[in-house]
């Protein structure tokens, strides 16, 4: 077991992975001989003691790595690996690790429900390591999705009286409040037309000004473009036409001001029916500084064994402006900004 251990180690070390997964796991390069390693080590866990502590850390090494690899078959046995973990865990803190990987298993297949289940064990275990926002401020009604930037969640607001949405972040800039929310909370009084209200901001771990997070109000009856297109079909030109008309105002005038979207795209809008037609909000405006996305790690990865959440993420570039990209017949780079 020793010599598995140090080999799944080193495996992660080289990959610069850890036991918590991340999203960012997904697009790690491995080469033929890693991937030999892997096999390796899954193949051996059968023969060995599953009634003790060490056994249980390997085999959620073990998933970890293998979720690293961003095939779904391996997704697949990693999800196995961290529920036999969560089973077998002797203490709250191993479970409460296999339940946070489980949530970021579950995101990969756009499995909301179950990821936040998984989510919510966790939290309750260990809310200063697991909450991705204050969730005591903000307690959760449902997961509403995940893409290259974080994870959105509708919650009750601080008076339980209304629902907001509540953007968390898989990596944060540091700074003040200002510096890293700032282009966000200007978005109140620069295009408040055109995008949901802002209403607070913050760091779950503030003293190192970790995973931060993003409160807008939350507009009843909206569907994200995405989700509307993939319904109702294409928009006919009249449609199209004042939709494209709403969305040009909102950038127009944060253009003015400076502030850019850089990840425009139909999952990027909130369509609400009206009387005289589709009301468009645009969200994510301003959030760009705040964090940084996974589109340049995922640009590296393609094929049909990508999980959802890789192909959502990889989609997402057909939607980038082209002046944050230099086309080669090789690759597509993105421009530093």
């Amino acid at each position: 077991m020793a010599e598995q251990t140090a080999l799944l180690q080193q495996l992660m070390q080289r990959s610069a992975l850890s036991k918590q997964i991340k999203p960012s796991d997904e697009f790690t390069h491995h080469n033929s001989d890693s991937l030999k390693l892997i096999q390796a080590a899954i193949a051996k866990l059968p023969v060995l003691s599953k009634h003790n502590r060490e056994f249980n850390q390997l085999v959620i090494m073990t998933g970890s790595v293998l979720s690293s690899t961003g095939d779904i078959d391996n997704l697949a046995e990693a999800k196995k690996l961290f529920q036999q973990a969560r089973d077998l865990a002797q203490n709250p803190a191993d479970k409460a690790l296999a339940c946070f990987n489980l949530f970021q298993i579950c995101l990969r297949h756009q499995d909301y429900y179950n990821a936040l289940s998984h989510l919510q064990v966790a939290i309750a275990i260990d809310v200063s390591r697991y909450a991705l926002h204050d969730v005591d401020r903000y307690p959760i009604i449902r997961l509403l999705g995940a893409g290259g930037m974080g994870c959105v969640f509708l919650c009750h607001d601080q008076w339980r009286e209304n629902k907001v949405v509540v953007k968390c972040f898989w990596e944060g800039c540091k700074g003040s409040r200002q510096e890293v929310f700032g282009e966000a909370n200007n978005m109140r009084t620069i295009a408040g037309d055109y995008v949901p209200l802002p209403l607070d901001c913050g760091y779950v771990d503030a003293a190192r000004q970790e995973r931060p997070y993003f409160v807008t109000e939350y507009i009843e009856g909206t569907e994200d473009g995405e989700s509307w297109l993939a319904k109702h079909g294409k928009l006919d030109v009249a449609t199209g036409l004042a939709v494209g008309l709403q969305i040009a105002w909102g950038l127009q005038v944060a253009h003015e001001k400076g502030i850019y979207h850089l990840d425009l795209k139909p999952a990027n809008l909130l369509f609400q029916p009206t009387d005289s037609g589709l009301l468009v909000k645009i969200i994510d405006f301003g959030l760009a500084r705040v964090a940084t996305s996974l589109r340049q790690e995922a640009v590296s990865r393609s094929g049909d064994k990508t999980t959802k959440f890789g192909q959502m993420i990889i989609g997402t570039l057909s939607y980038a402006p082209p002046e944050q990209f230099v086309h080669s017949e090789l690759n597509i780079r993105p421009l530093k900004i």
